[in-house]
């Protein structure tokens, strides 16, 4: 994915900030379907991760530090 794709989304704050505005607190969930491999759905408010009528358990997760991490591709 490219920035051009996300422009105008939290994702895009991230980069053109250098991963200074990352969300201080984000909230997370398990998905379970009918899959064996349940995955993560996360946000930074809790209010979109649960319906109304529905009980999930959430868990809160706070940013203790951010590194910048940059992969690069060898091609031998």
């Amino acid at each position: 994915m490219k920035v051009r794709d996300i422009k105008g989304t939290t994702a895009d704050r991230i980069i053109a900030q250098h991963g200074r505005v990352l969300p201080q607190t984000l909230h997370a969930k398990y998905e379970w379907n009918n899959t064996d491999d349940p995955w993560l759905e996360a946000h930074e408010h809790i209010e979109v991760l649960a319906e109304k009528g529905e009980t999930v358990y959430v868990g809160e997760y706070r940013l203790v530090k951010v590194h910048k991490v940059s992969l690069d591709l060898k091609v031998t």
